[in-house]
């Protein structure tokens, strides 16, 4: 299983750069896993942190929210957008690369340093609801941009909220697993989560394809 951590966030990368066959994308790829192993490096050095020894919710949620969704994304976006000089665009497409490449380095980074043991659930489970989260995140993301750019403060309201759920949601479930909740408090959870990524998946490749047909007629 140690295996599925580890390949599941680079066969993210190479699917995308399948879809989306851009020189530029190999570039992001690189970035992301930079600074994955800049992160790595300098928490292996400077920093220290363990799991919370707490049966406290909030406690060990605020933990696994901070520590593996907050801070990473908030660093690693700031820095890409703070010295990419590409278009708005294009830094937005870069969304699902960057972070695949980047957690595929700190994910199974914060697994191995932090656990003694290795239960199903960190070496399946929780790749996978990180996973869930990036493809959730990337197409939202797209849509929340656009009706910023469009000023539809509806649709602004409902994409923020979705993208809110959307970071929370993994370290909810973790720390519902974490503190011993029974597994049917967190596994439908879990699969709620696998439901709307699955979805999400299934729209973006029905939009490539209806995009792929309509092109087909207008050439033909």
């Amino acid at each position: 299983m140690f295996l599925f951590l580890l390949i599941i966030f680079p066969l993210l990368c190479v699917d995308f750069y399948i879809c989306n066959r851009s020189a530029k994308y190999l570039v992001v790829f690189f970035i992301g896993f930079f600074l994955a192993v800049l992160v790595c490096t300098w928490h292996a050095l400077f920093s220290y942190s363990t799991l919370p020894h707490s049966a406290s919710f909030l406690r060990n949620f605020c933990y696994f929210l901070f520590t593996q969704t907050i801070c990473p994304v908030l660093l690693t976006g700031f820095l890409f957008l703070l010295f990419s000089k590409d278009s708005r665009d294009f830094k937005i497409s870069c969304f699902l690369p960057l972070f695949s490449s980047f957690y595929s380095v700190f994910l199974p980074y914060r697994i191995i340093s932090e656990m003694t043991t290795f239960p199903f659930f960190v070496l399946f489970f929780k790749p996978v609801l990180y996973a869930e989260m990036l493809l959730i995140m990337d197409p939202v993301l797209r849509m929340a941009v656009k009706a910023m750019m469009e000023r539809d403060k509806h649709s602004i309201f409902l994409y923020s909220g979705v993208l809110l759920w959307t970071s929370v949601w993994p370290a909810f479930v973790e720390t519902a697993w974490y503190i011993g909740l029974p597994f049917y408090i967190w596994l439908p959870a879990w699969a709620l989560f696998t439901v709307a990524a699955v979805l999400c998946c299934l729209q973006i490749d029905a939009a490539r394809y209806c995009a792929a047909y309509f092109k087909k007629i207008l050439h033909c």
